[in-house]
């Protein structure tokens, strides 16, 4: 892996793909992968469904990279995913969620491109908030206590996902968890589950 920023950051790369690697491990996959981690103090979408619109990271497959934003970057006070102050523990989070689309680029090959957006954000949520601290992953749950698994996995859709990902990333966990972690994942990945069109119809 090459980290592009300080020591710390590397620190941190080192322990988000450790953490992410060894959960994968325990599901039977072994990761191992060139990956460019780089810290910048912006990051933006820009593609044809995405404005300019920021972000706290992103994975490029294209050229597996992920652009990360930094602990000391000037809008990260502006961030509040879950409705939670940014602090150090929850950029490791989002960290670990970026390593964990890269994770799961390697591991599909040429049938990640097959896996809908929604399922690619589902599935790195559901991992982000089973690898968080417990402390941390009440904090998240209490926040939406009225938000449930999904009824079915055709809710798992760029429609659903875009209304709220805040809401959306709990549901996902919550589907994880229900139906068996990571064999819920294993199903995933091998395109097992009945998945919408692009659309969300």
């Amino acid at each position: 892996m090459t980290v592009v920023g300080g020591p710390e950051e590397q620190d941190r790369a080192c322990a988000a793909l450790s953490k992410v690697g060894d959960y994968f491990a325990r599901g039977g996959f072994q990761i191992q992968f060139e990956l460019t981690v780089r810290f910048v103090t912006q990051v933006e979408l820009n593609d044809s469904s995405t404005a300019h619109q920021s972000v706290s990271g992103y994975y490029r497959a294209n050229n597996n990279e992920i652009l990360m934003l930094r602990a000391n970057a000037p809008w990260t006070s502006e961030r509040k995913p879950w409705h939670l102050s940014w602090d150090e523990e929850i950029g490791l989070s989002i960290l670990e969620h970026e390593v964990a689309h890269a994770a799961l680029a390697y591991i599909m090959g040429g049938n990640y491109e097959r896996l809908p957006h929604a399922w690619h954000e589902a599935l790195a949520y559901a991992i982000q908030i089973s690898l968080m601290k417990p402390e941390l992953r009440a904090k998240v749950l209490t926040k939406f206590p009225a938000v449930q698994a999904f009824g079915s996995t055709l809710e798992i859709n760029d429609v659903v996902y875009a209304f709220d990902p805040d809401v959306f990333a709990v549901a996902a966990y919550k589907t994880y968890v229900k139906n068996g972690d990571i064999e819920f994942l294993k199903q995933a990945i091998d395109l097992k589950f009945e998945l919408s069109d692009p659309t969300g119809f």
